[in-house]
């Protein structure tokens, strides 16, 4: 069985934002509420028994929040290529659950986009974009970390692809 596997790592982007903003502003509340005298938000004053369901509901978001961040530097995606069976797999994390995808590889698009020659026969390429069943991505060098095994794989399997395109930037 020769089987090319990596991982990619994800994007995470997105859940930075989300554990930076719920932590900030479950800072700003508690700071609101924990100032003498009633709590004072958009110009509306606001007792203390109400800002403090806020303050724990806010905090339990900055800690789910924090959680899938770390969940996505802990468990990254998955890319497996499995040349004989001919099966592409790709393993990915949206939020906290699990998507795989698997299908063969004539169900597979594939367009790599390399900077210049001298990076096409290095095989590192500036952006590679996937596309399968009910899957689209763009993938860059740098979620990789053995990318150039990645792309002597779909050099090598191209012919089994539903489409493989190859080129340089303009």
């Amino acid at each position: 069985m020769n089987l090319v596997s990596m991982s990619v790592r994800s994007p995470t982007g997105a859940a930075w934002l989300a554990s930076l903003g719920a932590f900030m502003a479950t800072g700003e509340t508690y700071y609101e509420m924990a100032k003498p005298g009633p709590s004072v938000f958009f110009g509306q004053s606001v007792s203390h028994a109400i800002a403090l369901p806020i303050v724990i509901i806010l905090a339990l978001l900055t800690l789910g929040a924090a959680a899938w961040l770390v969940s996505l530097y802990a468990a990254p995606g998955r890319i497996a290529i499995d040349i004989e069976g001919g099966t592409l797999l790709r393993a990915l994390r949206p939020f906290f659950r699990l998507r795989v995808i698997t299908a063969p590889l004539s169900a597979w698009s594939v367009h790599m986009v390399f900077y210049n020659e001298a990076d096409r026969a290095r095989r590192v390429f500036k952006r590679l974009e996937l596309r399968g069943p009910q899957h689209n991505e763009v993938l860059l060098f740098a979620d990789f970390t053995r990318g150039e095994e990645l792309a002597a794989a779909f050099e090598r399997i191209h012919r089994n692809l539903a489409d493989y395109n190859a080129e340089i930037a303009s």
